[in-house]
């Protein structure tokens, strides 16, 4: 019995490296169709699997001839262990992510290895059992066979299910070479904040939404004077990032008083989902000098009406009559979608940017003054996003220095 426990052991081993190499191999082969019948062809459930039902079948094959003698019950030993595998893959990574709502790739890992252990535990345990029928053999071979086959068929013919969804290239199968083109790491920041990424078949930059301001910097420059003032803005727990949204009440108006509805919060990502832990929403008057400048914040003012008995008071006194009628009547859905989306998005953005920093993945950064940061890869590409207090980027830059040497650092 301990040549089969050192066998069961080697092959955990063997099924573990070799399993994680067919990660792999489909794409070293150039995308060699005849090669996807054995190694993964994307990233769905299904195909990560194989990862381990491949190797496990090889090694099934390799034991046979050498463990003969001395195993019992050696296909119905192999073949529950064999389908364990799977099983718990799918069991342990749907339950993980289920319980923390999202996977992680060490998890993924642990999973993988986890599921090949337990399998040839218990073919271990059944190969040492007393001796069952050998009329549960053909049963036996017959269903690695069915097993086999089906992932060799679901690589080119998946079932449009959940296991088989690739969730990087949304599809199933095979994706064609057409279609695996990915744009690079870039992004661009919109005059309401908002962040639009590279899309399509050119990779070209998504369309901004519509500001409804002259330019594209008035409300860039407002949303970023609103974040100064604790009227607006303000942050009850560490850690927490504000974002302001506005809308223009007078598209048609271009110069300074601009009458608007504007919309702040703080916010935090837990999971993945964001989550509201404070906000403002009302009517302001946003003053500045009509001159040419690139805005600075110091010399913006603003005038919001006040709360209770005093709101009506304030609207007629500080608002035309004709913005007067579209605050009482506005509709906060459309500005309430546009500030969750400026949140989501430039948070995320900006946790990629701390993790590609911490990763020593970054070459460059770069800030403005308006905390618009940019991080240069040493692969090429760019992230974009906005920090959350001004000079963020810098210190965590001079952070890292120990661990990934010096980061080039630009400001404007």
């Amino acid at each position: 019995m301990l040549k089969i426990l050192k066998w069961e052991i080697w092959g955990a081993v063997f099924i573990s490296l070799f399993g994680s190499l067919l990660h792999f191999t489909f794409n070293w082969a150039g995308r060699f169709w005849l090669v996807g019948a054995f190694s993964a062809v994307n990233e769905s459930t299904w195909e990560h699997l194989k990862l381990a039902v491949v190797p496990a079948i090889i090694w099934l094959l390799i034991e046979r001839k050498t463990l003969k003698a001395e195993a019992r019950n050696f296909f119905l030993a192999k073949t529950i262990g064999l389908f364990a595998m799977p099983i718990l893959i799918v069991a342990l990574f749907y339950s993980y992510t289920a319980i923390l709502g999202d996977n992680f790739l060490i998890l993924d890992i642990g999973t993988f290895f986890l599921a090949v252990i337990i399998g040839q535990i218990i073919s271990y345990k059944i190969m040492k059992a007393s001796e069952f029928s050998q009329k549960y053999n053909r049963a036996c071979i017959a269903l690695i066979i069915i097993l086999m086959a089906s992932f060799v068929i679901f690589s080119y013919f998946p079932p449009k299910f959940f296991l088989f969804h690739d969730p990087v290239s949304g599809e199933y199968g095979i994706v064609k070479n057409n279609n695996l083109r990915t744009c690079a790491m870039e992004a661009k920041i919109c005059s309401d904040g908002s962040v639009v990424g590279r899309s399509g078949p050119n990779c070209e930059f998504a369309e901004c939404p519509e500001s409804g301001f002259a330019n594209d910097y008035i409300e860039k420059a407002i949303t970023n004077y609103l974040l100064t003032q604790k009227h607006f803005s303000w942050t009850i727990r560490n850690g927490d990032y504000n974002f302001c949204a506005v809308e223009n009440l007078q598209s048609e108006k271009e110069l300074f008083p601009l009458y608007l509805w504007a919309y702040c919060g703080e916010y935090i990502v837990l999971n993945g989902e964001l989550k509201t832990i404070s906000g403002t929403s009302g009517p302001v008057k946003i003053d500045y000098p009509n001159e040419l400048s690139f805005y600075d914040l110091n010399k913006f003012s603003y005038e919001a009406p006040g709360d209770g008995v005093q709101y009506s008071e304030d609207v007629k006194r500080i608002f035309p009559e004709d913005v007067r009628q579209k605050i009482f009547n506005f509709d906060k859905d459309n500005i309430i979608r546009k500030i969750e989306n400026v949140a989501l998005t430039n948070i995320l953005s900006w946790e990629r940017i701390k993790e590609a920093i911490n990763n020593c993945e970054v070459k460059t950064v770069f800030q403005a003054h308006s905390r618009d940061v940019s991080a240069e890869l040493k692969n090429g590409d760019k992230l974009i996003g906005v920090e959350p207090e001004l000079d963020d980027i810098i210190h965590l830059a001079v952070s890292v220095e120990s661990k990934c040497g010096k980061i080039i650092m630009g400001t404007e």
